[in-house]
C-alpha cells in the first residue's frame, strides 16, 4: 500500500491535494481506513520535508527509480521461488522433505546444505546434522 501511494502521489503536497477517493482506490481490502487516510493527509500537510521544488523533482526521480528497482527485485524473487518449488517437487530429496511437512524453500535450503541424502546412512544422522529439528 505504501509503495502504491508513493508511486501515485510521490510528494507530501501530492498526498495533501489528492482526493480521498483516489487514495482509497489504492488500498488493499479495507485498510487503511478512510480515517487513517485523512490522518495521512494531515501528516503530509504538517511535514517538515523540503519545500524546494527543484530538490523535490530530484527526490521524486530517485524515488521512482528505487520503486521500479524494488518491483523488479520482487519479480525476480517470485520467479526464483517458482523455479525452486518446481525443482523441489521433482526431486527425490524434495519429495521426502516435503512429506515431513517442510516447505519447498526450506527443503531447497536443506538440500543445498547436505548435497544428497545418501550422505547419511540413517534418518537419525540427517536429523542430528540438522540439529534434531526434524
Amino acid at each position: 500500500m505504501a509503495l502504491a501511494i508513493r508511486e501515485k502521489f510521490p510528494t507530501p503536497p501530492a498526498i495533501v491535494t489528492a482526493p480521498l477517493t483516489a487514495l482509497a482506490a489504492l488500498r488493499t481490502r479495507s485498510r487503511p481506513s478512510n480515517a487513517q487516510l485523512v490522518e495521512l493527509q494531515h501528516l503530509a500537510k504538517e511535514t517538515i520535508g523540503t519545500k524546494d521544488v527543484i530538490r523535490q523533482r530530484g527526490l521524486v526521480l530517485e524515488q521512482n527509480q528505487l520503486v521500479r528497482e524494488l518491483r523488479m527485485l520482487q519479480e525476480h524473487i517470485q520467479q526464483l521461488d517458482t523455479k525452486i518449488v518446481k525443482l523441489i517437487e521433482q526431486s527425490r530429496e524434495g519429495k521426502i522433505l516435503r512429506s515431513m511437512g517442510i516447505g519447498p524453500i526450506q527443503a531447497a535450503t536443506i538440500i543445498s546444505a547436505i548435497g544428497n541424502m545418501l550422505n547419511f546412512r540413517k534418518a537419525s544422522e540427517l536429523q542430528a546434522y540438522l540439529g534434531g529439528h526434524l
